[in-house]
């Protein structure tokens, strides 16, 4: 994801608006690269850009800007889709991805890990660590983290709050022979009280922010055997650790380096109810 100012690629300085122009990102995908330092086909003036690749080196661009954004003629073969404000303007809003064995469909507004091999690692150690009758997984995306573990249950239940998302993880159960999952798009606290299902075990992958207080009490209220939380953030984790410790335990943790080259870390944490 990178500013666009007059035109140039960039980020702002940590905790400033000062913009600093890049041609390259060190721990960019090549293909990626060649955007950010020929972006000639593309006219912004000013906005944000989001580059996404695939397996293949496909792109798919994603762009917000108030600017009268052109076309070129010279447009990349590689480039399967541009999207300006959520409006498709070049051929497709979404390409396909693998992790490990797993394909995904990926609209251009749905979340999807940043480091497939280190998203595959957590997929191993989900499935190493999770089995039971129903799972229950939050802040799902497209479906990935479910659809990993699924032949380990019997069945599971994915809910997000962005539609595109959801459509995407429906795809995806399909692709990848998934015939016991079940995703919804919409509030979470409204749809689990539609579902009469006793869940053993929960996911949740949510944002840097961390678990809000209503999450907490809907855990507290499921009451779940076993609780994998993926986190982004090691302080938000530690804070809500701080609170589940009360009704479980740390039964298996790992850090992973899903962000080489910064100070990001990203913690897969096994929770056993007490």
């Amino acid at each position: 994801t990178l500013k666009v100012k007059d035109n140039r690629y960039g980020y702002y300085n940590s905790n400033t608006h000062n913009f600093v122009e890049i041609d390259q990102c060190l721990i960019g995908n090549r293909c990626i690269n060649e955007i950010v330092s020929n972006h000639t086909f593309l006219n912004i003036k000013d906005g944000e850009i989001v580059i996404r690749s695939n397996y293949n080196n496909e792109i798919l661009i994603h762009i917000k800007s108030d600017s009268n954004v052109l076309l070129n003629d010279d447009i990349p073969n590689n480039i399967v889709g541009i999207v300006l404000n959520d409006k498709t303007i070049y051929k497709d809003n979404y390409f396909y991805d693998f992790i490990g064995d797993f394909k995904f469909k990926i609209s251009y507004n749905s979340f999807f890990q940043v480091n497939n091999y280190i998203a595959s690692e957590i997929f191993n150690m989900l499935k190493n660590n999770l089995k039971g009758d129903n799972l229950l997984d939050l802040y799902c995306g497209v479906g990935t983290l479910g659809i990993s573990v699924a032949n380990n249950f019997k069945s599971i239940y994915g809910i997000e709050y962005i539609p595109n998302a959801i459509l995407d993880a429906k795809e995806n159960a399909r692709v990848n022979n998934v015939d016991n999952a079940y995703f919804y798009a919409g509030d979470t606290a409204k749809i689990l009280s539609k579902l009469d299902i006793k869940f053993d075990t929960v996911i949740v992958d949510p944002p840097r922010s961390g678990l809000n207080k209503e999450t907490l009490n809907l855990i507290e209220r499921i009451a779940p055997k076993t609780l994998a939380y993926i986190s982004c953030d090691p302080m938000t984790l530690a804070r809500d650790l701080n609170i589940l410790k009360e009704t479980y335990h740390i039964e298996k943790i790992n850090t992973l380096n899903m962000f080489p080259n910064t100070y990001h870390v990203e913690t897969v944490c096994i929770l056993e109810r007490k």
